[in-house]
């Protein structure tokens, strides 16, 4: 195989997918100071350290190089901004996969639904945490969604936000990606379940005096003829990529006190942030468990129909990645 090494070599130097990794890497620097105070040293000499190694796997395709990863340092922490990256694609790609197959297989439709509670103060998060949780719990047992032989599946995630006007108060919501027979949306049925009767389940699943605020709509794309464009509402991949965005943007973090960051480091330990339920939970592509034995290597589709080049590995230096090692294949 003739290979132009020199040419070869320039064209992974301008490597898109490394400025990504250097744009995340730098985010989770703005706030690696507050974190000093919050996580162990082992858990802060792993986040400073992650992704500062990347290896791949170079193929020479029809449309020219690709390239895969196959090996890096990442950390695996959940407020590590690329790790996040990382499992948003994974959970992303996953659960794409699942809804493409639910809609196939059973002609199913999908409703999007957010739940949402009074903000909570700080020092209140865990017990708030717990809440939202045990009220969906609770709202999936009551008559309407148990009996509703119209759901399918649900995939849920927990979220949070903190307020902008004061920062000491954290609002919880809840996402969900509701699969659904077309029969659900059948009048001769009653199986639909409107906004408003939406948030009288929340409310009284949540055991609370006040109206919380509920949004639930058709995921569907909305066309419009108005200068040619196309309005989404909400389509599939969007709902996917809502209910996978992950926890928190660490920007949130930047202008919080240290107790506030604390607690929310403590709250959310262990907490499982996305759960598949019914149709979603299969055995071919359960999601993982968070742990340090997760794969943030592959996360989508890793196949590459092309010639196996070698491999080269790249090293973060003074904010940027260094093409340190090629290794070429030799016929």
């Amino acid at each position: 195989m003739n290979i132009d090494k020199k040419k070869l070599i320039e064209d992974l130097k301008r490597f898109n997918e490394l400025e990504y990794f250097v744009k995340k890497y730098n985010s989770f620097i703005n706030i690696f100071e507050k974190l000093q105070d919050v996580l162990t040293d082992r858990e802060l000499r792993r986040m400073h350290e992650c992704a500062t190694w990347l290896k791949y796997a170079v193929f020479q395709t029809e449309n020219g190089l690709e390239k895969r990863l196959v090996a890096a340092n990442f950390c695996k922490s959940r407020w590590c901004d690329v790790c996040n990256w990382r499992r948003r694609l994974k959970y992303f790609n996953i659960n794409y996969e699942k809804v493409v197959k639910i809609k196939q297989e059973h002609n199913a439709r999908f409703i999007f639904l957010t739940l949402t509670t009074k903000n909570v103060y700080y020092k209140d998060l865990k017990e708030g945490i717990k809440e939202i949780l045990t009220a969906f719990k609770k709202l999936l047992k009551s008559y309407r969604i148990a009996n509703n032989k119209a759901i399918l599946g649900i995939l849920r995630s927990l979220e949070f936000t903190i307020q902008k006007s004061d920062k000491r108060y954290i609002n919880l919501h809840i996402h969900c990606l509701i699969a659904v027979k077309t029969s659900y949306f059948n009048k001769n049925y009653d199986w639909y379940i409107n906004q408003s009767e939406w948030t009288e389940l929340w409310r009284k699943a949540l055991n609370v005096s006040y109206t919380p605020i509920v949004d639930v709509r058709v995921v569907k794309d909305v066309r419009t003829k108005k200068q040619n464009k196309i309005k989404r509402r909400i389509d599939e991949e969007g709902a996917v990529f809502e209910i996978t965005k992950y926890l928190y943007k660490s920007f949130q973090f930047q202008d919080i006190k240290i107790e506030v960051l604390k607690e929310i480091v403590k709250a959310f330990k262990n907490v499982r942030l996305i759960a598949p339920i019914g149709i979603f939970r299969s055995k071919k592509s359960k999601i993982e468990v968070e742990t340090n034995e997760e794969d943030l290597i592959k996360v989508g589709n890793e196949n590459v129909n092309g010639k196996f080049l070698g491999e080269v590995e790249y090293i973060l230096e003074d904010g940027k990645y260094k093409l340190k090692k090629v290794e070429f294949k030799e016929k």
